[in-house]
């Protein structure tokens, strides 16, 4: 008989913007496009664009710790930190730096690049270092600045990336009814 791993739950979720945005009546100065074209296929209004002295780590502490104050968590009780970013701060990622500005100093921290769909990697991830009980208190990040890397005259891309960081905070699931992060396996 299989025995049924442990429930992982969502317990807190944090997020943080930018505030300079361009709008698609903005977007359609710079290429051929119109705010009714993009809506249409993308639901996207506006995108949110990071300035010089905004940071993927410091737009990800931010939602951190809204993630840990919703859990009623302190940082000093984490012990992982997965960063799902196709853009770090520099070469070596950004986990560690989130890691340093929350005050996470129990914690093991990485980043994890799988473009669009690393969120769902890092949670995948996430669950099983909880359901194995190698880790119980797991903080998953999704954030991107691709605001920095987008060519806002190429239409084919300019109209769907801006920069956007959020985060849940994760536990073993302690009740039964609790919302819960189900099994997953990736296909080949």
């Amino acid at each position: 008989m299989k025995q049924l791993l442990p429930g992982v739950s969502v317990v807190g979720s944090g997020s943080a913007c930018v505030s300079a945005t361009l709008t698609n009546d903005d977007l359609s100065q710079l290429v051929d496009t119109s705010d009714e074209w993009i809506a249409t296929r993308t639901g996207i209004r506006q995108r949110h664009i990071a300035g010089p002295a905004d940071s993927l780590g410091s737009l990800a502490a931010d939602a951190a710790r809204q993630a840990l104050a919703m859990a009623e968590m302190d940082a000093f009780d984490l012990q992982l930190i997965l960063l799902a970013t196709s853009t770090p701060d520099d070469l070596f990622g950004s986990a560690c730096q989130v890691q340093a500005a929350i005050g996470a100093k129990h914690a093991v921290a990485f980043d994890l690049t799988a473009a669009c769909s690393g969120f769902v990697f890092a949670l995948v991830t996430a669950a099983q270092y909880i359901r194995t009980g190698a880790f119980e208190n797991v903080l998953v990040i999704g954030a991107d600045v691709l605001s920095r890397w987008t060519d806002w005259e190429d239409r084919s891309t300019a109209y769907c990336l801006g920069t956007v960081p959020g985060q849940w905070f994760s536990k073993p699931a302690s009740a039964i009814g609790s919302w819960a992060l189900p099994s997953a396996a990736m296909a080949p």
